[in-house]
C-alpha cells in the first residue's frame, strides 16, 4: 500500500499537483463587509503575535483601513499567496502545573499569530469550506476539524462496525473495508 509513502519523482509529485489543481476553482474575493464583521469578532482580549497588533487595534480602525485590509486580503486570495510575515508565529511554552520544569514534556507550546494572519484564516475558510463540500474532498471517514463530526461519532461508528462483525460471527479487521482504512490511518494493521 502507497499510503503515507513519500512520492518518488517530481514527474510523480508534478503529476499529483496538476491533478489536484486542474478544477481550479476561483476563491470569491473578500468584501468590506465581511472583512468589518469578522474584525468584530476578534476577541481584542487576546494576546498579539509578533507585530503587537492587537484585535483591540484591528477593531478601532477607520473604515478607510478597513477597505485598504480588504484589498489586500483580496490581492492574497487572487495571487493565491498569503505573505510571508502572515506566517510567522511565535511560540510560547506555559508550564503545566505540578511537572518537573527540567523535562520538555512539562510545558505546553502557545502560538501567537499575527491578527492579521488570524482574519485572513478566517475569511479564506469561509470560502474553501463550501468548495470543499461541494467537491467532496473529504473521505466520509475523516473526523478531525470538520464541523458535525465528532470523535463520538467516530467511537460509535467503531462500535457499529464491530458490533456487526461480531453479529456474523466474523472479526472485525475482516468485516470491513472502513475499518481497515480507519486502521491503517492510525497506523496500525489488522
Amino acid at each position: 500500500m502507497k499510503i503515507f509513502q513519500p512520492l518518488g519523482s517530481q514527474e510523480e509529485k508534478a503529476m499529483v499537483t496538476e491533478d489536484i489543481f486542474q478544477e481550479n476553482e476561483e476563491i470569491k474575493l473578500a468584501t468590506t463587509t465581511k472583512v468589518k464583521n469578522i474584525i468584530k469578532n476578534i476577541n481584542p482580549n487576546k494576546a498579539p503575535g509578533f507585530d503587537l497588533i492587537t484585535g483591540e487595534a484591528l477593531q478601532q480602525l477607520p473604515r478607510r483601513a478597513i477597505v485598504k485590509i480588504t484589498n489586500l486580503i483580496s490581492a492574497a486570495f487572487r495571487l493565491k499567496y498569503v505573505p510571508r510575515l502572515w506566517k510567522v508565529a511565535e511560540v510560547i511554552m506555559i508550564p503545566k502545573p505540578g511537572k518537573p520544569p527540567h523535562e520538555a514534556a512539562s510545558y505546553r507550546p502557545i502560538l501567537l499569530q499575527p491578527v492579521m494572519s488570524k482574519l485572513f484564516e478566517k475569511l479564506l475558510i469561509k470560502r474553501l469550506k463550501p468548495i470543499i463540500e461541494r467537491k467532496n474532498l473529504i473521505l466520509n471517514h475523516q473526523f478531525g476539524f470538520r464541523s458535525k463530526h465528532s470523535t463520538t461519532d467516530l467511537v460509535h461508528r467503531i462500535t457499529n462496525i464491530v458490533e456487526n462483525a461480531q453479529k456474523k460471527k466474523k472479526f472485525a479487521s475482516q468485516s470491513s473495508w472502513m475499518w481497515r482504512k480507519l486502521l491503517i490511518r492510525c497506523g496500525t494493521r489488522d
